[in-house]
């Protein structure tokens, strides 16, 4: 048990290296236009209808044309999934915080304070993850 803890925060520390050093691109397909996103760039990606919403570290957004299933299984593994609807990239965790946020869905039992005072909420079924991967690192 200890050992299999171990090697997945072994993987997980290579495939954030990975994304430091050659992050993975994700292609975004708007109005016959094609434009490139790496997703070191991407704080977090909120599910909306159809399409998923990338917010950027630069406070633009794009519209991903897909699910966020579709989504989560092409970023790299510093992405985690905090709520049925949001994916996080943990390079821009700031603070997790477990009471409600006007600001955030009500429907999370707390929500996660990311880059730029950005948030978003974390589910009450997700939030030991969450917990878990913040005491880890």
């Amino acid at each position: 048990m200890e050992f299999e803890r171990l090697s997945s925060l072994i993987l997980f520390k290579l495939e954030q290296n990975q994304q430091q050093t050659e992050p993975s691109k994700i292609k975004i397909i708007s109005a016959g236009n094609i434009e490139i996103i790496a997703s070191d760039q991407v704080v977090f990606c909120k599910a909306a209808g159809d399409y998923v919403e990338l917010n950027l570290k630069d406070h633009q957004q794009r519209l991903f044309t897909g699910s966020l299933k579709e989504l989560e299984s092409s970023l790299p593994k510093t992405f985690l999934r905090v709520h049925r609807s949001y994916l996080v990239n943990v390079e821009f965790i700031r603070s997790l915080n477990s009471k409600s946020s006007q600001q955030v869905e009500a429907s999370g039992a707390g929500f996660l304070q990311l880059h730029d005072s950005m948030e978003v909420p974390v589910s009450r079924r997700i939030m030991p993850t969450v917990r878990n991967y913040i005491k880890q690192n």
